[in-house]
């Protein structure tokens, strides 16, 4: 049968009808001549495992009547839910349901397919933001056409950007796409202490001519969409990234950020003053814990930062040089 299993089971049935000048009338099952009556295996615990079944529940779901589930995982998946989401949402609306994860995944590939016709992948993106009006521009290597660099924004954000350009900032995150490349956000913080995304760019590599190409696209976004130069950059302790920065905004005063640098430094602290284990950590509890002199030196390390004068930061830095320095050539 198409679409079960192989498992090489011998018992062969058929349906038939108990005459045949009637159809519609009462129908037998018999056991084919060449087959056995025996099944090879136990009876199935979940009818989910049958495609069959499942084929007949992805066709008429109690949860959206007026819509095929086809529909229902396009509008899902098109919004970002996962698979596995999609079909605790069926589970929920409809207890009995047969459908699992893999028919969700395997309709959205199909949907992919279909969406994509003739188109290749990177022409199938384009149109799509052409098609939701969103800015973009691109760069591709001229001999292979392979894309090299991607900057777009939504155009909802766009309004919101003009009313908060003042406070710009930019990092890079890694691991969220199949290919591995850096995606660099730009974000403004708002007049409510928010933050909004406002645009993000696809980086081959974070040399300074990749940061180069992203800062010129966002300017040229900025006196395009009539938004103005903003009045303070802040990014982390990325030197290419600073260094566009300082070419392409050099006006622009640039600040690092003061997390990122709490964090770098509490972790080079680490692996020189070292950390302890906990002794029957708790549930969720951290396994290690920082040594006394790491407390100590982030302690004094924060206190010289957060100091509220010259004077205060001088008394501060002078007992991190009688005390921590003599570490500096280990972090």
């Amino acid at each position: 049968m198409r679409g079960s299993m192989r498992m090489g089971c011998p018992m062969k049935i058929i349906v038939r009808a108990v005459s045949e000048d009637d159809p519609r009338g009462a129908w037998l099952i018999v056991h084919t001549r060449n087959g056995s009556q025996l099944h090879n295996h136990p009876p199935s615990e979940d009818a989910r495992v049958h495609p069959d079944h499942r084929r007949r529940a992805a066709s008429a779901t109690e949860m959206a009547p007026a819509a095929s589930l086809q529909e229902l995982v396009h509008v899902q998946t098109s919004v970002g839910t996962s698979a596995a989401a999609v079909c605790a949402s069926l589970l929920q609306a409809d207890p009995g349901t047969y459908v699992v994860p893999q028919d969700i995944a395997n309709m959205r590939n199909a949907a992919r397919r279909r969406e994509l016709s003739a188109q290749t992948v990177m022409e199938a993106l384009f149109a799509r933001l052409e098609e939701d009006g969103f800015y973009y521009r691109w760069e591709a290597e001229p001999e292979t056409q392979h894309l090299l660099y991607l900057f777009w924004a939504h155009p909802r954000t766009l309004e919101l950007f003009r009313r908060h350009p003042e406070i710009l900032g930019m990092d890079c995150t890694y691991k969220t796409n199949k290919y591995k490349l850096p995606l660099l956000n730009v974000i403004v913080l708002t007049g409510f202490n928010t933050v909004l995304p406002v645009a993000q760019c696809w980086l081959p590599r974070e040399r300074e001519e990749d940061y180069l190409w992203a800062m010129n696209t966002l300017r040229s976004f900025s006196i395009e969409m009539d938004v103005g130069i903003p009045g303070l950059i802040l990014t982390d302790r990325e030197l290419a990234a600073m260094n566009a920065n300082d070419t392409v905004f050099p006006s622009v005063p640039a600040v690092i950020c003061r997390w990122h640098m709490n964090k770098n430094v509490l972790s080079k602290t680490r692996q020189v003053l070292g950390q302890v284990p906990v002794v029957n950590p708790a549930p969720g509890q951290p396994k290690y814990e920082n040594t006394w002199q790491t407390d100590a030196f982030m302690e004094a390390f924060y206190a010289t930062v957060d100091a509220a004068s010259q004077k205060l930061n001088r008394e501060l830095s002078d007992y991190l040089d009688n005390h921590w320095w003599k570490y500096k050539t280990k972090i």
